[in-house]
């Protein structure tokens, strides 16, 4: 099994390092201060992070012990001193002990309890399924029966867990976890769902925060007596109550008012009553009232007026299931997330230096750009040159500021690296984070438009600057630390990104009847894009008959790992030339970002595919391509809008292309690196857009 290093500097661009490395690829520093601490007696060994929270960090790690089983270790952080130290060290230690007692299939193994460097620690199972925050965007709001089994499935848990004095304390849908059940699931009487991140951090970190006067709850979950730090049994089951009313009705607590106050369409104004019930009839969904009232019940503001205990729940639902069966069973729609295909956008009247023919006629807009190509051979000499035409429409931004935009053909390519060559990486570079690009896939794609080049800071400027645009966040119209006008901007999030690509869909759907919708690459549009495989597809007939040219890889024995061919050189791109890759001589390190368009472009004209800054993808982080779309559409269990949005869930997407600081093998058009989306701004992170016809942002 692949045993990774995981370099925990914030700032490291690509934190994932071979075993045996003593200095990070990804930025350089000391392992041993960076990771390797981090190993725990050789106990367990980090895989990555998973997540960051106001009291700690959760990691992905590997039980060295015990067969490489993977775990997830929480770290709580304890800025305290002297002799409240050494309190919270006693209230930790006598905490998860109580916590380690604990044994109940739908609760989380606490594997192992210990302190370091003055920061605690909880190790437990790791649970690899789906919450039903993802399920219900998915699939669509549940239906009656479906409550009514999350509540007889959940109930028992908080019971178990309240008769032994400890409270979960932040029930909501992405603390439930659905997993694949085993064939003899009802006999051994193992739960479908699993609650997750509960007591064993919760109980914890509020024992400790509490002498420091902090609480942990989520608003819009959470009771008001727990808010006020006196959670109860009650307070938890108010939570469950929450939990059922936001699956069913499909409505969580979403956009902010003038005065920057949550708009939550299920409590009314002053957040003192709950209107479920109203907003469930708006919306035609009905329920049977008693089952209405059990909820109405659970989530009594008044906690007298609560039920006290799990028992008592159950014991009412028991009552509704021995009468007759719901009189009204809810309405549930189809989902309403579906997986975007991108289409040929046909650009209405555009500012375009090219003569008028017929009215919204893509020909009226698009102009034909001739360029020069390169190939070269293994030690980085240039075998061929070659002269190619590709058609392009430029969009003027506010300032007379151009973005030039690439059509990209539709075709049909093999994404990813075949095993063999995978093998031949990792052997060479001692590295196995190559079979990230693995299975290989057939992957048939729509025609779309690609800026030439990655996007510049004016052109970020031109857009940044226009706040009447804004549509979630504000952008900083200056970034980048690598100053230049002609040069990528760097320094900007995923989420900057994508609020860059919808303000610039509105200002482009100005006025016009049809209006462009911009957005970031799948990563399936990206490597196509790179890879520049076909010239546009003429009929079924044509494209039948390259499937088996794409079946081997490519005209000739495999895919070359980069558009120039066998390797590249720092004369044909910008990447940290003190490294090789096959047999060329080692080049110029620059140590900057260069002007866009320094370099020749592959065969659909884009420049600075490889090196200069990495670029952000649509899509959201997989390990492999297992699984994976074959259309040429983004990865994505959400709506960009709605990540953008609430900027929570799959924290994590892709980055292609390398940068000016990365070595030619991470510059390759099949290599995959990760960051998180929100507030990651690097020196080396950029991204380019692609438009698209007929999906709204």
């Amino acid at each position: 099994m692949l045993i990774m290093l995981y370099c925990l500097n914030p700032s490291c661009y690509n934190p994932e390092n071979p075993d045996n490395n003593k200095n990070c690829h990804g930025c350089g520093e000391n392992l041993s201060q960076t990771s390797q601490e981090y190993l725990f007696q050789v106990h367990y060994k980090i895989i990555k992070q998973l997540g960051e929270g106001a009291f700690g960090r959760t990691y992905l790690a590997y039980d060295l012990h015990l067969m490489d089983e993977k775990r997830v270790i929480k770290k709580l952080i304890t800025p305290m001193q002297g002799a409240n130290l050494q309190k919270a060290k006693e209230l930790f230690k006598r905490e998860a002990k109580r916590l380690y007692e604990l044994n109940h299939p739908q609760i989380p193994k606490l594997y192992a309890y210990f302190e370091h460097n003055n920061d605690f620690y909880l190790v437990q199972e790791f649970i690899e399924r789906q919450t039903l925050f993802n399920e219900v965007w998915q699939q669509g709001r549940f239906n009656e029966e479906k409550i009514k089994q999350l509540l007889k499935e959940l109930l028992p848990v908080l019971d178990y867990l309240h008769q032994r004095k400890i409270l979960h304390r932040d029930i909501k849908p992405e603390n439930i976890m659905r997993r694949i059940l085993p064939n003899n699931y009802k006999q051994g009487n193992t739960a479908e769902l699993v609650l997750i991140d509960f007591g064993a951090s919760k109980q914890v970190s509020t024992t400790m925060k509490s002498m420091a006067g902090t609480q942990i709850y989520t608003m819009g979950y959470a009771a008001i007596e727990q808010m006020q730090g006196r959670a109860k049994p009650a307070s938890d089951i108010y939570s469950l109550g929450v939990t059922a009313v936001r699956l069913l009705t499909q409505c969580f607590p979403d956009d902010e008012d003038e005065y920057g106050n949550t708009i939550d369409k299920l409590l009314d104004e002053n957040h003192s009553d709950w209107r479920w019930k109203e907003y469930a009839q708006e919306q035609g969904i009905l329920i049977n009232p008693k089952l209405a009232a059990i909820l109405d019940k659970m989530l009594a503001q008044n906690i007298s007026d609560r039920y006290q205990t799990a028992a008592a729940v159950l014991n009412d639902l028991q009552k509704l299931d021995e009468t007759q069966p719901s009189v009204s069973p809810i309405v549930t729609p189809q989902p309403t997330i579906k997986k975007p295909i991108a289409k040929t956008f046909v650009p209405p009247s555009l500012q375009i230096q090219t003569p008028q023919k017929k009215p919204d006629s893509l020909e009226n807009y698009l102009q034909t750009v001739s360029f020069e190509t390169v190939k070269v051979n293994a030690r980085g000499e240039i075998i061929n040159r070659e002269t190619r035409q590709a058609e392009c429409f430029t969009e003027m931004l506010p300032g007379g500021v151009k973005l030039e935009m690439m059509k990209i053909p539709g075709g049909t390519f093999m994404m990813g690296t075949d095993e063999a060559e995978i093998k031949r990486l990792c052997k060479q570079f001692n590295w196995e984070v190559f079979k990230r690009e693995i299975p290989q896939h057939l992957v048939i794609l729509q025609p779309f438009f690609m800026s030439k080049y990655p996007i510049t800071q004016e052109q970020w400027q031109a857009i940044a600057s226009q706040t009447h645009l804004k549509v979630n966040d504000d952008l900083n119209p200056d970034p980048a630390n690598f100053k230049g006008n002609k040069n990528p901007v760097e320094r900007v999030s995923w989420y900057d990104c994508v609020e860059f690509c919808q303000r610039l869909s509105k200002l482009t759907g100005q006025n016009n009847n049809l209006p462009r919708v911009y957005q970031l690459p799948s990563e399936a549009q990206w490597e196509y894009a790179c890879r520049s495989p076909l010239t546009p597809q003429k009929n079924e007939k044509q494209r039948k008959s390259w499937l088996p040219l794409f079946q081997g890889g490519r005209e000739g024995d495999h895919d070359p790992p980069f558009y120039f061919g066998e390797t590249i050189t720092t004369e044909l791109a910008n990447y940290n030339g003190n490294y090789t890759y096959a047999e060329e001589k080692k080049g110029q390190y620059r140590c900057k970002t260069t002007p866009v368009g320094s370099f020749h472009p592959n065969g659909f004209g884009l420049h600075d595919m490889h090196g200069n800054v990495w670029e952000w993808c649509l899509d959201d982080w997989h390990d492999n391509y297992q699984g994976a779309p074959n259309d040429g559409s983004a990865w994505m269990e959400f709506e960009t809008s709605y990540l953008a949005k609430n900027k929570q869930n799959k924290l994590k997407s892709l980055l292609r292309g390398g940068s000016w600081l990365s070595s030619p093998g991470n510059c390759r058009s099949a290599y995959r690196v990760y960051l998180d989306r929100r507030d990651y701004l690097n020196l080396n992170n950029g991204f380019r857009v692609v438009c698209v016809f007929g999906r709204n942002l």
